[in-house]
This record gives structure tokens, sequence and C-alpha cells, in this order.
């Protein structure tokens, strides 16, 4: 039974959302959410694209009709392609205010139809890099010869970075990537520019100078970055492809209980 609940508290902080798709393709969509038992995002469908979520604080109950259920704790990950498609939830759980990001990266047309993977990762499963003052957990790509816990449906690189007061770092891009940094909390400055709690920071990798970060005070930060994805995008609600007729399949799909059935 797939968690039903529809009430409770929950707000949420846009970094950017999915009417930029074509710009910023495969980076789809980052939001920050805070929600309370019994609120959160009720049974939803998913199809063409790849979901990851971390988890900051409280618990987070996500289920779906492949049969994965569990509740994500604090420095959790789940990676989830969703590919030809996924019912899913997620709902607060327990005492006080469950905290996360949820970042949407694009497939490319030939993997729109996949076979939906679930990766979830404790949070012990996170390699963590250490450098002066600061913490950078590699869920994705690689860092300092240290590989993510996480395994991407396409090349990219997403880093859960807090910092202390203080420090200073000088990260290395790969050539001809997209990137965004996310400030959750602290006032960094990213490159020559100043930021606050909400600002996302985007750059490219045009030039071969590292990406240069400094916190005054503690910092929380997270990076993603991956190669541009030079595909018509198209984009109705849960569904993200590359052409219009293929949205219209995913509603009839939807409609006919085909739809999130794991194949026998």
């Amino acid at each position: 039974m797939m968690p039903q609940r529809q009430d409770g508290t929950m707000r949420k902080r846009v970094a950017f959302g999915t009417d930029r798709a074509a710009a910023l393709n495969p980076l789809l969509s980052f939001v920050e959410d805070w929600m309370q038992a019994p609120g959160g995002y009720v049974e939803h469908m998913h199809r063409g694209f790849q979901t990851v979520t971390l988890v900051f604080a409280g618990e987070v109950l996500s289920a779906d009709t492949y049969g994965e259920k569990r509740i994500l704790t604090a420095g959790d990950v789940q990676w989830i392609t969703t590919g030809s498609g996924v019912l899913h939830a997620e709902m607060a759980e327990g005492e006080g205010e469950a905290h996360m990001i949820q970042l949407w990266l694009n497939l490319p047309a030939d993997q729109k139809l996949c076979a939906p993977r679930f990766q979830t990762l404790a949070a012990a499963q996170v390699p963590t890099v250490e450098r002066p003052g600061a913490k950078i957990r590699v869920v994705a790509g690689e860092l300092d010869g240290v590989l993510g816990g996480a395994q991407a449906a396409i090349p990219a690189q997403v880093l859960d970075l807090r910092l202390e007061a203080g420090a200073s770092l000088a990260l290395p891009v790969a050539s001809g990537q997209l990137g965004v940094v996310y400030v959750a909390a602290g006032e960094p400055v990213l490159g020559p520019h100043p930021a606050r709690p909400g600002d996302v920071v985007h750059f490219s990798s045009k030039i071969s100078e590292p990406l240069l970060l400094s916190c005054g005070q503690p910092c929380h930060l997270v990076l993603v970055s991956a190669a541009p994805l030079g595909e018509p995008v198209i984009v109705n609600g849960p569904f993200i492809m590359n052409t219009a007729a293929q949205i219209q399949q995913a509603y009839a799909d939807f409609r006919d209980n085909s739809f999130g059935v794991p194949k026998r």
C-alpha cells in the first residue's frame, strides 16, 4: 500500500525548476524541502529522468510500486533512475521536521525507457574527502581519486560540502561541464560572487581554472555538474521526454495501468 496521507506541514525552496530545462539540460530541477508528518509527496509518477534525494535531517519514508520501502535518515541518499516509469511517494516520518533536497537529472534519449533502477546509500556508504576545514561527501563522480557511492546513469558529479568558518577550497571541474553550487546554509563566496542561503550559482568549465569557494562562517553547499545533453527536452509535469508524442504515450500508459508496474 502506497502512502496516501495528504495533510501536514510542508514548505519548499526552489533553486531552479524545469522551466530552464532546455538551457541547463541535463540539470532539470533543484528543490529543498522541509516537511513534518503526516506531510510530504503522496503517490506520484515519473518517467525519463533521474531523481537524487539527499536527506539532511529527520526521517523520510520512501516507497514505490516496485517494492522499495525504507526510512531515509540524515546523511542517506536515494538515487532513482526512473526510466520507463515509477510510481513512488516521499513522506515525513517520526517526530520533528524532515529536511531534504532533491535534484532531477535528465536521461539521454537511448535511456529514456530503460528499466527503473533504485540505489539507496546509507550515510556511511557515501565516501568522504577531508581537506583543511572541509568535509566533502562524494555522492557521485570523483574527487581527489575518491569515487562516489552512487552510479549515475550519465557522467555527473554530486558533492555535499560542509565548510568550517574561515575555510576555502579550490575544486576542479571536468572540462565541458555545466554545473551549479547551491547554498543550503551560510554565506559563502563562490568565485567572485557572495551568496546566501537559497542562492544557486551556475558555472561552466569552458575555462580550465578550478572553482574557488570560501566561507567566513560555517557553510553547507551542494555542487552538481554534468556534461551538456544536446537533445530536445519536453517537460510535462512528471514526464521529461524528447518529443510530444512520447509525453502522450506516457499518459496513455498511466491511464491503462501499465505504468510503474514491474515487468514479469
